[in-house]
């Protein structure tokens, strides 16, 4: 419930960051930001469409208030004949991606195990119907890279995001650090689940954050 509030809330973050900053800190924190702090796992999964979650709402909101609200123009292809090439060809790779996994997945229980232990996964084959969840996947995976290279190509925005990196990195060594002690307990503490298999987290005589 929590995570989910968190990915709801995050557009309006967004929003108010770009308000806020200058366009290129406001494209940086909010995509950093949402890779650092929204929860993983947790998505909204829609029909035909890609699931929304930590990596596409961030994408996502910052594109259309880019877009829409202050009406910069964002190109979806580089300028040069390489550069268009290389992203057609990422996208245009759903086709037969869609087409060679039609075969759905089954993961069954091992031998031995009975009751709840014993239930079995079923992840369904993909269909041509799926080829727009995957078109649309694809462009939003670009999207930073997109919106990143008209917007920090300056030497202002490229140190932007260089100190965004190095503040992002220190801020979660602290959090490592505790978790490297503690155990991993922070997804658990904020939005009420743990993340992982906690068998591989176990490293000597501390833990994996």
């Amino acid at each position: 419930m929590v995570g989910n509030l968190a990915l709801l809330i995050w557009p309006v973050v967004c929003a108010v960051l770009f308000n806020r900053l200058r366009i290129e800190l406001a494209l940086i924190w909010s995509i950093l930001g949402g890779y650092l702090l929204l929860p993983p796992l947790v998505e909204f999964d829609l029909p035909l469409l890609p699931a929304l979650n930590k990596f596409s709402i961030p994408s996502f909101s910052a594109f259309l208030i880019i877009v829409f609200v202050l009406g910069r123009r964002v190109s979806l292809l580089p300028e040069n004949r390489l550069g268009k090439l290389l992203v057609l060809a990422l996208v245009l790779n759903a086709v037969p991606t869609v087409l060679t996994n039609g075969d759905p997945m089954v993961f069954g229980a091992a031998a031995g195990m009975t009751g709840a232990d014993a239930e079995t996964t079923v992840i369904p084959g993909l269909k041509i119907r799926d080829l727009l969840s995957v078109f649309v996947k694809q462009m939003i995976m670009l999207l930073p890279f997109l919106m990143g290279r008209q917007l920090l190509a300056s030497e202002q925005g490229m140190r932007d995001l260089l100190v965004a990196l190095v503040i992002a990195a220190l801020a979660y060594s602290v959090l490592a650090l505790a978790e490297v002690r503690l155990s991993p307990q922070l997804n658990i503490w904020v939005y009420g689940f743990f993340q992982h298999s906690f068998a591989q987290m176990m490293r000597g005589d501390g833990f994996r954050p």
